[in-house]
This record gives C-alpha cells, sequence and structure tokens, in this order.
C-alpha cells in the first residue's frame, strides 16, 4: 500500500470518528451555541420615593422565562416631587397642627 493510501485512509477513520463523538455529544447534552431567551416577564421591588428631580425607581426582583436575560424593565419614571411629602416637611405641618390644637 502506498503512503498517501495510508494517510488517507488514516484521516478518513479520524474525521468519521470526531463526527461520531460530535454526534453524540450534541445528541445528549445541551447545544454547542444556545440563542438567549429574552425575558419577557419581570416581578419588581415598590417605586422608591419622588427625588427632587422628578424621578422614581426601583429594581429586578426575578424575570421569567427562566434562565432568561435582557427584556425592557421598567426600572424608571418620572413623578411630581412634593417637598412636603418628604419627612422634614411632614414632621413641620404636624407639629404646626398639634401646637394650634394645644397638644
Amino acid at each position: 500500500m502506498k503512503t498517501s493510501t495510508i494517510i488517507f485512509v488514516s484521516l478518513l477513520v479520524l474525521v468519521i470518528i470526531g463526527g461520531i463523538f460530535f454526534y453524540i455529544y450534541t445528541k445528549e447534552n445541551k447545544p454547542l451555541v444556545q440563542n438567549p431567551t429574552i425575558c419577557t416577564s419581570f416581578t419588581y421591588s415598590n417605586w422608591g420615593s419622588c427625588s427632587s428631580s422628578g424621578s422614581q425607581s426601583r429594581t429586578v426582583i426575578s424575570s421569567s422565562p427562566s434562565g432568561c436575560s435582557g427584556g425592557s424593565p421598567i426600572l424608571s419614571q418620572t413623578c411630581t416631587y412634593n417637598s412636603t411629602s418628604s419627612g422634614k416637611g411632614m414632621d413641620a405641618i404636624e407639629n404646626a397642627i398639634d401646637q394650634k390644637l394645644g397638644k
């Protein structure tokens, strides 16, 4: 047998064996390349308080489907800032009422 024929047959056998192993691996395991699953549903924390710049934010607690990534969660929104709704403003109003009522 010629040397070139032996090399050709050896390479052919290696390619066939490699193909068999590749087929078995991809059939029994996850595909080598997976398309990412995009998140379509989100569970959020409560909205934070409205900042003086007129925005509030929240965080994503969980998302689905399981193992997903990305998507378009809504993490911020505009709001109307009311300085009397902050802790100090309400305390001042409550104190003024208490003083008027003699408490």
